[in-house]
């Protein structure tokens, strides 16, 4: 059933449309922090009156089409909750635009990402089976006071409950709190009429197809969606800019801000950074230490293996085990944490005469302690994310 549901809305989408896919912000160069005093287009005051300024929120993104709820990737997105608010969205949304995606989060205030996650996608949180999984782990760990040992890979390893500070009501009930906060719209290629719709046109128009949504629903006592604060950009200096950035980093869960140009068209797929349309202030560049336990080979898919096709319309080779061999370059370093806990760390900088050269000389490195970087863990007891060690200037 789910399946066909995919199919057929992945069918109205290419039709309506064609070519399309999830915005995404720019990846920031690994390890630097970006000059933005330089990069930036200041207005002749020195303020970003030429750019839309935007909190940017750390939940789980959603694409709203037609009654569904997709993932980036466009896979529908496991809650039965969710696809029940994003159908009455549909219902509330004004017939000129039934559609238009709307893109956006699913957060609220006070919940980190891997809870969202948790009732994001989740079938159904308070099903018999889930109920029975995390009232198991509760009293495993003494109501999420201690840890307990688990088997990782053959090794016993630490492990906790995963949502500090919350109790088995909290994880088995869907939160009223989760709303769609939507960025941006997507209007049908016939509704363009041949005219180029800028951020600023598009924020407008999300505005008021959010108030239009909201208006008309009946039965709750809350809001569906909500449009991402924006900021007065007019009057916000370098300065300003950097302040505003820190306030967000200290709110809990707090992931940084967007700008994208005012004058920006819609953009299918991911803004580059040297295109300097958008940019994405984010504190992913936070320092690490660990031990290099062994250098790790990657991949590559076997001669003959059978391609795919992704919802994106992109060619994806097989990752199953038997349908690849070694690629004979390193893919990335085995590093163990202080806290003996163990991750691979990706290679920024390295191409394949160095991976290669990695790979056959792996004693420089092992046993060292080097510095990699990445984001904070996302969860209690989780490891580093989006981890990557840089290769050294000579």
């Amino acid at each position: 059933m789910k399946k066909e549901i995919l199919e057929n809305t992945l069918m109205s989408l290419k039709e309506t449309h064609p070519g399309w896919r999830p915005t995404l912000a720019p990846n920031n160069p690994s390890s630097e922090t970006p000059d933005y005093e330089t990069l930036l287009n200041w207005d002749q005051n020195g303020c970003l009156s030429n750019y839309h300024v935007t909190k940017k929120l750390d939940g789980i993104r959603v694409e709203l089409f037609n009654g569904r709820a997709l993932s980036r990737e466009l896979k529908l997105l496991g809650s039965e909750d969710i696809q029940m608010m994003a159908e009455l969205v549909h219902q509330c949304m004004p017939d000129k635009y039934k559609d238009v995606i709307l893109e956006g989060e699913i957060w609220a205030p006070g919940f980190s990402r891997s809870e969202i996650s948790h009732f994001v996608k989740s079938e159904n949180v308070n099903s018999s089976d889930k109920i029975r999984k995390y009232t198991n782990l509760w009293h495993k760990t003494a109501k999420g006071t201690i840890p307990y040992t688990k088997k990782v890979k053959g090794v016993d390893t630490p492990a906790y409950w995963p949502y500090k500070g919350r109790d088995l009501e909290f994880v088995t009930t869907f939160p009223k709190k989760l709303k769609f906060h939507l960025f941006d719209v997507v209007l049908p290629k016939d509704q363009f009429l041949g005219a180029p719709v800028t951020k600023e046109d598009r924020f407008d128009l999300l505005i008021a197809i959010s108030n239009a949504i909201n208006s008309h629903i009946d039965g709750i006592n809350q809001d569906l969606v909500e449009v991402v604060y924006k900021y007065q950009s007019a009057f916000m200096d370098f300065e300003s800019l950097m302040a505003t950035f820190d306030s967000v980093l200290a709110e809990p869960h707090g992931e940084g801000l967007m700008l994208v140009e005012k004058t920006a068209q819609l953009k299918s797929g991911r803004y580059t950074f040297k295109s300097g349309k958008a940019f994405k202030l984010k504190n992913d560049t936070v320092a690490f230490t660990g031990r290099v336990l062994s250098v790790v080979e990657g991949t590559v898919a076997k001669e003959g293996t059978a391609k795919t096709v992704s919802a994106l319309g992109r060619s994806k080779t097989s990752q199953l085990k038997e349908d690849r061999e070694p690629s004979g370059m390193a893919s990335g370093l085995l590093v163990e944490m202080a806290d003996k806990r163990t991750l691979t760390v990706g290679l920024t900088g390295y191409d394949h005469s160095d991976r290669k050269a990695l790979l056959k000389s792996p004693q420089d490195f092992i046993g060292q302690t080097i510095v990699f970087f990445g984001m904070e863990p996302s969860k209690v007891g989780g490891l580093p994310v989006q981890s990557h060690y840089v290769k050294p200037r000579v």
